[in-house]
């Protein structure tokens, strides 16, 4: 039964996570280094190899990575393990902030001297805020990793130019 509970609790976490996330850093915060990457070179470059390969551009960078990822298929497998170390690392961020209530009732339980119950209650702090920033950076690099190494998968491919029949050369 606490096996349930902790998968249902894990999921509502992921999603409470993601929601925050996107809340206060704007909903393509996840896709930053995907539209980084459509505005430099490299994307210039995506962008004329699909417009070889469909015969017509893609103005979307979401249209193009879907593009992308289709054609890499199983090419770039770690894809799935960098996305889930970065949701992983995500609700690590939103575990911490959490933990800050049973911090306060631990240390507010703790029948010692005032100096003590402080120190016990900045060092939980210290402890939650590390554990947070920590999670924070793994969360971005994890997520970049499992964007940008997309479209260069995509360039390594051998180009298949579609011709007018409909047929792949």
């Amino acid at each position: 039964m606490l096996l349930l509970v902790a998968f249902a609790l894990g999921n509502l976490l992921q999603e409470l996570a993601d929601v925050l996330i996107k809340w206060f850093k704007g909903k393509r915060y996840f896709k930053a280094s995907r539209d980084n990457l459509w505005d430099s070179k490299t994307g210039e470059h995506v962008n004329a190899r699909i417009t070889r390969e469909l015969g017509h551009p893609v103005a979307d960078v979401d249209v193009a990575f879907d593009y992308c990822l289709t054609r890499i298929q199983s090419t770039f497998s770690k894809r799935d393990l960098f996305l889930a170390n970065s949701d992983f690392a995500r609700g690590l961020v939103v575990v911490s902030f959490i933990g800050t209530a049973p911090l306060i009732r631990i240390t507010n339980d703790l029948r010692t001297r005032w100096t003590i119950h402080a120190s016990c209650f900045a060092t939980g702090l210290i402890l939650l805020f590390l554990i947070a920033c920590l999670g924070w950076v793994r969360m971005k690099r994890f997520r970049e990793l499992s964007e940008t190494p997309v479209f260069h998968a995509f360039l390594a491919q051998p180009i298949e130019v579609k011709s007018s029949a409909g047929t792949a050369k």
